[in-house]
């Protein structure tokens, strides 16, 4: 058994060491590991016997990928979550001891340390009825394009560049450390203590940008500026919990999170006779204290009820330093400061019962939050002084109900109702302009479902949701009606969602599923009327077959409608809103077609494949109007009982039709695995 947990330590010690940032850490860290395993090999090898040599049990994977991409890199690396160049490492490791060890414990180890940059690990330590130890690590990259959407700068009179940034390592790097420690004894309280550390570090695209003045020309906001950042966000968190009379839950479970950024955005700004930047430096912060009471049973086989209460204390700070350049001295607005508070006590419980009349049951919950947030901020602004202030009390009342029916044979009827009530008392005092309103929230949500089954072989589903929210303004004082939000007025949106679906077994090789969807939605404002009509139709079919006793294969097509219309009413003069009724409409088709399947050479070897084809079909310029296709081959073979190996194919091939070559890419990928059980 000692052999077996020195292994674990080792194979926990790798994955760290891959996992971290810091070289020289990791490779401390290893050496460690290894010190300790060379010492007590010998004792090891000395205890060891056929039971204790059987009692550890998993898999590893190894794995290395390389893809060549031609023309757009960047595109490639957001749309796909991955490098451009070679990757490989330990895909994925699981282990575990078959049974407890001489003092009682069972270990149980995941993870996986792929370079540049994904890597996790979790282990597990546990003696049944008395404690356990978690240790957790997960850190993934997240890549950007350095572009996002396609402008054509000829009509601005700039040059082409400024459409695309250069295809940097635009990326944020997402880190998460979690340590908990539980005790957990069969008949008394079971205590829980953890710490969790989540790191955002990198440079990342925003999609909102710049602003771009060609004169008699619309401004044109949409160049992507970019945002360097480093995050962290501590949490502290305690929980005891205890089980009286066998049915009686109780939870407690206290928090304590801080957060600090560091952020510096960058972008350019666009004027008639100058190019310059325009620079943001935010150091936002929080820390939030959480308090949390849970209460669940059964009281019987048809009836359970839970009841829970949280406080939630929230106060955020954070500073802004911009700099406008112009074409004279540059204007600084300096020491911006900004301070926040939010006091929140929330309730809510919840109510089961199966049989409430014969073959009706019932589900029901009411959550109730009451809340108050406070707001100031002050600095410079354009050479002068400015301070706002805001605060806002809000109510907030939620209520559930479902009734589901199984009375009629092979039926199921289900009737849901989402509502909820929110009213906003806000006050506000921007450098002294004041608004001041009582604001209304009302949400009703319903639907209803029937699932039939014909017979063995054939269901249909048909579902109908309905959804309602209206948002009330009455503005008590308002010194400037031109300025968000006032201006917004009293706007109502309504939507209707229709569902059906079909699935079937053809024979019994053969399973076969046809679905239609549609979705409505509108917007209706007290100021301008419908600002907002949205539709959207959806239809897919899937076919999956046994076609032969070694051939499976799974066809898949998808067809969607959309339609975005925002009526608008503006005058024709350019730099405003132009006149018509389509100035921001979105409209196009895209469908997709996916084939996928798995053949069987004999009994070793055998080969995956897949084929998936999308096409957006946009009726309005930069609608979706692309191509994009990706096939992939691999070949598997079993080398023994437990090692299986694999070479694998990608072609991947993206066609954004506007703008030339803009966002186009085609990459080919090699995929080389290993895997074995132990």
């Amino acid at each position: 058994m000692k052999r077996q947990m020195i292994r674990m330590i080792a194979m926990s010690a790798v994955i760290f060491c891959m996992a971290s940032p810091r070289a020289a850490w990791a490779q401390a860290v290893w050496a460690q590991a290894a010190q300790a395993q060379a010492a007590r090999a010998q004792d090891a090898r000395a205890q060891d016997d056929e039971t204790s040599q059987n009692n550890l049990t998993g898999a590893a994977t190894l794995r290395y990928d390389i893809f060549t991409v031609n023309e757009d890199t960047g595109r490639f690396r957001e749309d796909n979550w991955r490098t451009d160049q070679s990757t490989g490492g330990l895909d994925w490791l699981g282990a575990e001891t078959k049974e407890p060890d001489e003092k009682g414990r069972k270990w149980r180890l995941d993870g996986r340390a792929l370079y540049d940059y994904d890597y996790a690990m979790k282990l597990l330590m546990e003696k049944e009825g008395e404690y356990y130890l978690k240790l957790d690590f997960e850190g993934r990259r997240r890549y950007y394009d350095g572009s996002n959407e396609f402008w054509d700068t000829s009509l601005y009179g700039l040059a082409g560049n400024y459409a695309e940034f250069s295809d940097k390592d635009f990326y944020v790097d997402r880190r998460d450390y979690n340590i908990e420690f539980g005790i957990t004894p069969a008949e008394d309280w079971e205590l829980i203590f953890g710490w969790r550390r989540q790191v955002k570090d990198g440079k990342e695209v925003l999609l909102f940008g710049g602003e771009a003045d060609g004169g008699l020309l619309p401004d044109f906001r949409g160049i992507p500026p970019v945002q360097n950042m480093r995050g962290i966000t501590d949490t502290f968190y305690g929980e005891a919990a205890k089980t009286f009379a066998d049915k009686y839950n109780f939870r407690f479970r206290q928090e304590f999170e801080q957060h600090h950024d560091d952020q510096l955005t960058k972008f350019v700004r666009f004027d008639p006779d100058v190019t310059s930047y325009e620079t943001y430096d935010d150091d936002p912060g929080y820390t939030n204290w959480r308090s949390m009471f849970m209460f669940d049973s059964f009281l019987d086989e048809e009836t359970y009820v839970t009841a829970n209460y949280m406080y939630d204390y929230l106060n955020n700070d954070g500073t802004r330093n911009v700099i406008l350049p112009f074409s004279g001295p540059p204007e600084r607005f300096t020491n911006n400061r900004v301070g926040n508070s939010r006091k929140t006590n929330a309730g809510a419980v919840g109510y089961q019962k199966i049989n409430l009349f014969p073959n009706l049951h019932f589900t029901g919950s009411v959550r109730v939050e009451n809340s108050r947030s406070r707001s100031k901020s002050s600095g410079l602004e354009f050479g002068g002084m400015f301070e706002a202030w805001s605060e806002e009390r809000e109510v907030r009342v939620a209520e559930n109900i479902r009734f589901t029916y199984d009375g009629i044979a092979r039926t199921i009827l289900t009737f849901d109702a989402d509502l909820e009530q929110r009213q906003v008392d806000w006050n506000e005092n921007n450098d002294g302009e004041r608004w001041k309103a009582d604001v209304d929230h009302t949400d009703q949500n319903y639907e209803i479902k029937a699932v039939h089954r014909f017979n063995r072989s054939a269901k249909t589903t048909f579902a109908y949701r309905h959804n309602d929210r209206l948002r009330s303004y009455r503005n008590i004082v308002d010194d400037d009606h031109d300025e968000y939000p006032g201006f917004l007025g009293t706007y109502r949106i309504k939507g209707d969602e229709v569902l059906a679906r079909a699935d079937w077994r053809v024979n019994n090789r053969t399973d076969a599923t046809l679905m239609f969807e549609f979705i409505q939605e509108s917007i209706d404002t007290h100021v301008g009327g419908k600002t907002q009509n949205l539709e959207i139709y959806r239809g897919s079919g899937s076919i999956s077959t046994a076609a032969a006793s070694n051939l499976f294969v799974v066809g898949t097509f998808m067809l969607e409608n959309y339609s975005l219309d925002t009526p608008a009413v503006g005058d024709s003069t350019f730099g405003n809103i132009a006149a018509g009724s389509r100035p921001f409409d979105f409209g196009g088709n895209s469908f997709s077609i996916l084939l996928d399947g798995q053949y069987a050479f004999n009994s070793k070897t055998s080969c995956v494949f897949g084929y998936r084809h999308t096409e957006g079909l946009a009726t309005v310029d930069f609608g979706g109007d692309y191509a994009y296709d990706s096939v992939a081959l691999t070949l598997k073979h079993r080398l023994a009982a437990n090692q299986h190996v694999s070479v694998g194919y990608q072609l991947i091939n993206f066609n954004n039709h506007p703008g030339g070559s803009f966002d186009d890419y085609t990459a080919n990928g090699v995929l080389l695995t290993y895997t074995c059980t132990f």
